[in-house]
């Protein structure tokens, strides 16, 4: 439901604009970053009905989730990305986060764009 976007104070390079955290029935966005070009894209995983099943635990839905996402990421991601932890920066507008600008190499910082 939180929607961000890393973008770079040096050249003023904006990165992907996206909605980083899930929300019923929108889904969530998987920020990717390749290890050579520092370019980033993002990845969308649409909600399913199997993230609702109320027979399951919050341990077992959190778990079919992070499993469908994981397989998500792996079949999009090429040999060169990885998939970024936007939860460990996306909170923090104040301090870089570890992600360096495509354009500059300069470190990059996170912008909160809206919450749904």
């Amino acid at each position: 439901m939180f929607h961000g976007q890393p973008y770079c104070k040096s050249c003023g390079h904006d990165g992907p604009n996206f909605m980083w955290s899930y929300h019923q029935y929108m889904g969530l966005s998987v920020l990717l970053c390749n290890k050579i070009t520092n370019e980033l894209r993002t990845v969308h995983i649409d909600d399913r009905d199997e993230f609702h099943d109320h027979s399951k635990t919050e341990d077992e839905l959190e778990a079919v989730f992070d499993a469908f996402i994981n397989n998500i990421v792996t079949r999009e991601a090429n040999e060169n990305e990885y998939s970024v932890d936007v939860v460990k920066f996306a909170l923090d507008e104040n301090n870089p986060t570890t992600l360096k600008c495509p354009k500059c190499s300069e470190l990059l910082y996170w912008r909160s764009t809206g919450i749904s």
